[in-house]
């Protein structure tokens, strides 16, 4: 599997062991919903406050507009993690890969055999397990990424739309 543009998400998936590439990812993921979490609140400050373990992240970034289709992945990643981290002789099988996928909406798993298509790096039919975890992976870390996007795009529109109605009302008193 080659993959180009290295970034530490990708470095952690091609070259970690199993525990690596779980816990990894799982840190590199969390901490995007974190993001979007303190990005989409008036007082991130407060959020330490609430003591939520991941879980409570997630559903708190779901409360807030975060993609509702990456309940049951971001659920299943949490799952996984805990399961690395907590049980002894865990790895990355058919089972695990076949039951994490499942998770995935129909057009997510539609776009990621597109997308997968149009590479070179791995054949879907072919792919071992740790190449489909990869992609898994992948695809659930770039999506959380584009929720964060979206938020921070969302926030920046609506402080210049405020200020635009300010300077709009001004104008006409």
């Amino acid at each position: 599997m080659k993959l180009t543009n290295e970034s530490p998400i990708k470095t952690s998936l091609l070259n970690e062991d199993d525990i690596g590439k779980v816990i990894r990812t799982h840190i590199h993921i969390e901490s995007l919903i974190n993001d979007y979490i303190r990005k989409a609140v008036n007082r991130p400050g407060h959020i330490k406050k609430l003591n939520l373990d991941y879980f409570g992240c997630v559903n708190l970034a779901l409360c807030l507009g975060f993609s509702e289709d990456l309940q049951k992945p971001l659920h299943a990643i949490g799952k996984i993690r805990n399961d690395f981290a907590h049980k002894t002789n865990q790895k990355i099988d058919k089972n695990r890969v076949d039951n994490f996928f499942d998770t995935f909406s129909p057009n997510q798993k539609s776009n990621l055999m597109k997308a997968i298509k149009g590479t070179s790096w791995i054949n879907w039919g072919n792919a071992t397990n740790e190449e489909k975890f990869t992609a898994l992976c992948l695809a659930l870390y770039y999506k959380c990424e584009s929720e964060v996007l979206r938020i921070e795009c969302e926030v920046q529109f609506n402080a210049l739309s405020k200020t635009f109605t300010r300077r709009h009302m001004n104008e006409d008193i």
